[in-house]
C-alpha cells in the first residue's frame, strides 16, 4: 500500500547519494565509475539496499539469483501495482459503505479521512464532493437530518467545512440532552398511581372473616347466613363458612 510513498523516498535517497544510475537499464547507463570491479561492489551494496526496504513477503515474491538491481526493481513496482488495484477496490469499496455507528464526528471524520489518504497514496484520489457526500451517507440517525441541509448548497461545503457543522451540531445536541431528561422525567412524574395495597390488605380481611363462617362472620360482615355475598362490596361468610 505504501509503495509509491516508499519508491519517491528511495529515488531521493539514490539521487543524494550520486548512485540513482543503477536504477536504469544496464544497457542504457554506463557504470558511474572507470573501475568496473568497484561499479560491480557499489550495485551489490545498492541491491542490499533495495532488499533491506523491502517486507518478507514482498521479497519472496521478487528475488531472484543475480540479476540487476533494475530489474529488481521493476519487478517490485509489477508485483506492488498488482496488489495496488486490489487493495484501491478494497478501500474505495469501504469508502462507500462507511457508516458512523457508535463513533463521534472526529473519530469518523478521521476514518473517511484515513481512507481517502490511502487512496491518494495508491493514485486514486477521491474527488471532494465525494468524500462530502461519503460522509452524510453514514451519519447516524440523530444527525442524519443535517444531512438535507447541506447536500442542496451549491457549491458543496468542503469536507473540513463539513466536519466543522457536524462537530458542532452534535456538541449542541450533547448540550440538550440533560434538559431533554428533564422535561421526560417531569412529564412522567404527574402520570397517575394505582394504589393497590390497602386494597389487598381489606380484601383479604374480608376474606378471613369469610372463612371463619358462622353467625360471627355474618355478624362481622353483614352476609346472609346461606354464604352469598352481602352488605356494599364486602364479602360473607355462611353457616360453613363457605363463599
Amino acid at each position: 500500500m505504501n509503495y509509491d510513498i516508499w519508491r519517491e523516498l528511495f529515488e531521493l535517497h539514490c539521487i543524494g547519494y550520486g548512485v540513482v544510475d543503477h536504477l536504469q537499464p544496464p544497457n542504457e547507463k554506463q557504470p558511474s565509475t572507470s573501475n568496473p570491479d568497484e561499479w560491480d561492489k557499489l550495485h551489490s551494496i545498492f541491491k542490499l539496499w533495495l532488499y533491506g526496504t523491502l517486507s518478507t513477503s514482498i521479497f519472496q515474491m521478487i528475488f531472484k539469483k543475480k540479476v540487476p538491481a533494475y530489474e529488481v526493481w521493476q519487478n517490485i513496482k509489477k508485483v506492488c501495482c498488482d496488489i495496488k488495484v486490489n487493495k484501491v477496490i478494497q478501500i474505495d469499496n469501504e469508502l462507500h459503505n462507511i457508516s458512523m455507528g457508535n463513533s463521534t464526528i472526529i473519530e469518523y471524520c478521521n476514518r473517511i479521512k484515513n481512507l481517502a489518504d490511502l487512496l491518494d497514496n495508491l493514485d486514486a484520489k477521491v474527488p471532494k464532493a465525494n468524500l462530502v457526500s461519503y460522509t452524510l451517507n453514514g451519519l447516524s440517525l440523530k444527525l442524519r437530518y443535517i444531512a438535507t441541509s447541506i447536500r442542496p448548497k451549491d457549491p458543496l461545503p468542503s469536507f473540513w467545512d463539513t466536519r466543522s457543522i457536524l462537530t458542532q451540531e452534535e456538541f449542541q445536541i450533547k448540550l440538550n440532552e440533560p434538559l431533554q431528561s428533564v422535561q421526560n422525567h417531569s412529564d412522567n412524574s404527574s402520570s397517575p398511581t394505582v394504589l393497590v395495597t390497602d386494597g389487598t390488605h381489606n380484601i383479604n380481611n374480608n376474606i378471613r372473616g369469610g372463612y371463619r363462617g358462622g353467625r360471627g362472620g355474618r355478624k362481622q360482615c353483614g352476609g346472609r347466613g346461606d354464604g352469598h355475598f352481602g352488605g356494599r362490596n364486602n364479602y360473607s361468610g355462611g353457616h360453613n363458612g363457605n363463599f
